[in-house]
């Protein structure tokens, strides 16, 4: 879970705030499961299920990265049930879920010769007592975390209670936590953590937990209040079989989609599977995970008992995984790449009689190229608009800096473009729903506050204006106009430039802003445009549950981030 602001004022639910934290650099030393690992999308956000079927249970372990003040460091997760008595632990090595990462990501390389080398486990824990309407069913000391354990059927008092023992809740996030609360379907409880006062940032660790029940579960749904666009999720599932999405669409990603770059000698698989994503939200409304790998996990456990670790962590790291594995027939790993206005519902994971998928995947290039030879010059084999995902309200179209060809976003009515990191850590933009901002000029974070600045105060978007999502500017770009983004000294900002060639007509008439539920409120309304008729249009714009689930597991600190990105 990665939680990375400059100033983090909020319950947390899930793992993602999307700043560009990296992960543990590797050692030069290696062996076996730590040498020869694959890049993994740095900006992603991972969680590892190991379900127990004969126990009726689900181990979760949830990576928590975070950057900012000690004190603000707050992660409120709704679960189905709580966690089993003395299974709250945090000491789960965080590369243990690195490499794991990276020994499972998938293998793609160019074809042509170019390659290179439910049950009685449901009783939970005995209840603690009850404090002002809210029973506390876990109060306790976990590593570097002080976490409580909590339920009640008035939201407010949860919400006063989280704050009165000093677990940061904002106010946007009250109606998130009240839909769960008062969710008529099944009896949420909500895990709180935040740091001791002994303990500083450099102590967080994974967190890890016990919960009833075989079914995983992502609460998404209150992710979408902190989530940075296009953000990645990873989700690992040790069982005796394939798991698939239960709720959500399983989706493949067609072999057309998949393109090479030889100069940085990789392919667009991240940007690829945001493709197929994007392209099921438009069309049923609906987001996705893609099966990345589903494989029988004998090599993983050779591999690991023939490794030999370099130091300390990595022994660690392996004696953690073997722990982890013991007993699983099956690992899956499904990942995902999300912008706040997809996260409308909690997907869940099912059992699949689905046939092994194996991380190998060749990239079919045209035929007449040799790699970079005398055939078809191998820059060609790709273009700057496969390396990007502009998101489901956006679409990318090329303009010129200083001479070269680089991919840019435009954006539909309502949408707006933000700077943000790319699955290699790059910088890059995508169009982000306005209404998903939560934190707003003139907004109080919490009850008494000053009121919050505006951040757009000095910007210079261009061919645009600027709008702050949750404090950090952003530019909606004139129509026909594109976005570019930067970063100077750790400062975002987004540009509205001219494309290369005109946005087509067709994407601002067929691209809108779905309806958001009432019962997921938007952070700000929006007054958009009518939609524009295809004939003339852009002419001259542009220049040229249930009780017996695992939980409802985290994904992306809930804590909104007050950015100062500047």
């Amino acid at each position: 879970m990665r939680i990375a602001t400059h100033r983090f004022i909020g319950a947390a639910l899930a793992f993602g705030l999307g700043a560009p934290l990296a992960l543990p650099a590797p050692v030069a030393a290696c062996g076996g499961f730590f040498c020869g690992q694959q890049p993994v999308d740095q900006q992603a956000e991972r969680i590892l299920f190991s379900v127990d079927e004969e126990a009726g249970t689900t181990d979760m372990i949830v990576q928590i990265a975070y950057e900012g003040d000690a004190d603000d460091f707050a992660w409120v997760v709704p679960l189905g049930q709580a966690p089993l008595d003395g299974s709250l632990d945090a000491a789960f090595p965080q590369g243990a879920l690195t490499a794991l990462d990276a020994n499972t990501a998938p293998r793609l390389f160019p074809n042509g010769g170019c390659f290179l080398e439910e049950t009685d486990a449901t009783a939970g824990p005995p209840r603690n007592g009850d404090d002002d309407g809210v029973t506390v069913l876990i109060r306790e000391v976990v590593g570097p975390y002080d976490v409580a354990v909590i339920e009640s059927d008035d939201p407010d008092a949860l919400v006063a209670w989280l704050r009165d023992n000093e677990f940061r809740v904002t106010e946007a996030m009250a109606p998130y936590i009240a839909e769960y609360t008062l969710d008529p379907s099944a009896d949420f409880k909500f895990l709180a953590l935040r740091l001791t006062s002994e303990a500083g940032t450099k102590d967080i660790s994974p967190f890890r937990m016990t919960l009833p029940g075989t079914a995983p579960v992502v609460p998404l749904k209150m992710t979408a209040l902190a989530a940075e666009p296009e953000m990645g999720i990873v989700v690992f599932i040790l069982g005796t079989q394939r798991y698939e999405p239960a709720n959500w669409e399983d989706l493949e990603v067609p072999d057309e989609y998949v393109k090479w770059d030889f100069e940085r000698w990789q392919s667009n698989w991240p940007e690829a599977v945001a493709r197929v994503i994007d392209e099921s939200v438009r069309e049923d409304g609906v987001p996705g995970f893609v099966t990345e790998m589903a494989t029988p996990t004998d090599t993983y456990l050779n591999l690991l008992m023939n490794t030999t670790p370099a130091d300390e962590d990595q022994a660690a790291a392996v004696e953690a995984l073997l722990e982890v594995m013991e007993g699983q027939a099956y690992i899956t790993r499904l990942y995902a790449r999300l912008s706040a206005e997809e996260m409308l519902s909690d997907p869940m994971f099912r059992r699949s009689a689905g046939e092994d998928v194996e991380r190998w995947r060749e990239v079919n290039l045209p035929e007449d190229m040799d790699c970079g030879g005398d055939g078809t010059a191998a820059e060609d084999a790709s273009g700057p608009c496969d390396f990007i995902a502009c998101g489901a309200l956006g679409t990318c179209a090329e303009t010129v800096v200083d001479g070269e060809r680089v991919a840019a976003c435009a954006c539909a009515a309502g949408a707006t473009a933000r700077t943000t990191f790319g699955p290699r850590g790059e910088v890059t933009v995508a169009c982000q729903d306005q209404r998903m901002s939560f934190l707003n000029p003139g907004d109080v974070e919490l009850p008494g506050a000053t009121p919050l600045p505006d951040p757009c105060l000095g910007v210079d978007c261009g061919f645009g204006t600027c709008v702050p999502m949750n404090m950090t500017p952003t530019c909606a770009c004139d129509r026909g106009f594109v976005a570019i983004g930067s970063v100077t000294d750790g400062v975002r900002s987004t540009r509205c430039v001219e494309p290369a060639a005109p946005v087509p007509p067709s994407f601002y008439a067929a691209t809108v802003l779905p309806e958001r539920p009432a019962n997921l409120p938007a952070g700000r309304a929006v007054d958009l445009p009518d939609p524009p008729s295809l004939a003339g249009a852009g002419g001259c714009s542009a220049a040229a549950g249930a009780s017996g689930m695992a939980g409802l597991l985290p994904f992306a600190l809930l804590g909104l981030a007050r950015r100062r990105r500047r």
